[in-house]
């Protein structure tokens, strides 16, 4: 199964009828240029799990340093991944790594 329909399926057992309405998956392209995925995790099992921040081509600010650049971290029970434009492929598996590995 490819990434994407994992994260599509992952979505799709959040889906309770209620968790929808005020939760759920974004994926917005930035400036910087890049894309920014932004999950909530309120109200599922990743909510308190830990995740170890990735950041790589990025300064202490979180800002990048130069053309190749990502950084992931959950804060407020959101994860965010944001990179540049060739990184939403690894930033949606580094989530469902994550996912993966914290359910079993």
């Amino acid at each position: 199964m490819s990434r994407l329909l994992e994260l599509q399926e992952w979505y799709r057992k959040q889906c309770d009828g209620k968790w929808e309405h005020h939760h759920g998956v974004k994926i917005d392209s930035i400036d910087n240029p890049g894309w920014w995925v932004i999950i909530d995790l309120e109200h599922t099992s990743l909510a308190e799990a830990d995740f170890a921040a990735i950041s790589q081509g990025v300064d202490a600010n979180d800002h990048p340093m130069s053309d190749q650049w990502l950084h992931c971290c959950v804060k407020n029970r959101q994860f965010h991944g944001a990179g540049d434009p060739g990184k939403l492929e690894e930033i949606i598996n580094l989530f469902m790594n994550w996912a993966n590995e914290t359910a079993n």
